[in-house]
């Protein structure tokens, strides 16, 4: 594996992160670059379950763990990589200081000509959008334009938690709440498309179940930035028309 972390493309961060391992034996102390917060590692082999954990667009804190049941090739690499990064350096040593957004665009166009970590997150963006609006497909043929335009809104917030488009308090800083966890918002928007489809044929229920599970995750994320820059007009428009 190369020298550097395999960053998630669809999370670049010019702050570079830094990728750390919880396990049964004692966690070690490492820094990631810049201002990013500690967090705490551990290097031992038992339960061993390699994170990356950094700091995403606005300070969203971008969390990723790797199982080896669940994606054993990766979790080989993953775990290869952090074990290299971390030999020879002291408890509150950088992991992985020579990581830039520079660095991983030029990784990615090493394998794809001309493309760039935004052009992965663009692509990640409309698969998100298009199977998530393809999952409620069948509570909008029962339940028409009302319920397509909160299928589009479930889709934007799907896609702006998964890139970390957090809206900025007035300030202009961080509003100070915790970061958004993104497998909570994974198994929270799951569970509303389910229950979505279950009342898709009453939509009065529909809507009022969407709106009273669909409060928090707006109020935090900039839906507008996805949709603005990522997501591809032509998927809603498609939609839009087929409803």
């Amino acid at each position: 594996p190369p020298s550097s972390p395999p960053a998630d493309p669809a999370h670049p961060h010019p702050g570079g992160p830094h990728v750390l391992e919880r396990s049964s034996a004692s966690p070690r102390r490492l820094r990631p670059p810049g201002r990013a917060i500690r967090s705490e590692a551990g290097l031992g082999r038992a339960g061993r379950r390699p994170t990356g954990s950094f700091s995403g667009k606005d300070g969203v804190q971008y969390v990723r763990t790797v199982r080896a049941s669940d994606d054993p090739a990766l979790f080989r690499l993953a775990f290869n990589v952090l074990r290299e990064a971390a030999a020879n350096k002291r408890d509150d040593d950088p992991l992985f200081e020579s990581v830039t957004a520079a660095a991983v665009n030029a990784a990615i166009r090493s394998v794809l000509p001309g493309a760039s970590s935004r052009t992965l997150r663009t692509l990640r963006a409309c698969e998100t959008f298009r199977s998530t609006l393809r999952a409620l497909r069948p509570v909008l043929d029962r339940g028409g334009r009302a319920v397509a335009l909160l299928a589009l809104r479930l889709a934007n917030v799907r896609v702006a938690a998964l890139l970390n488009h957090k809206r900025l308090s007035r300030n202009g800083g961080d509003d100070g709440r915790p970061p958004i966890d993104l497998r909570v918002v994974e198994r929270r928007l799951s569970t509303l498309v389910d229950n979505l489809a279950a009342n898709g044929n009453d939509v009065v229920k529909t809507i009022a179940f969407a709106l009273r599970h669909d409060v928090e995750l707006p109020a935090r994320l900039s839906l507008g930035t996805s949709k603005a820059n990522y997501i591809d007009p032509r998927i809603a428009r498609e939609f839009i028309h087929s409803t």
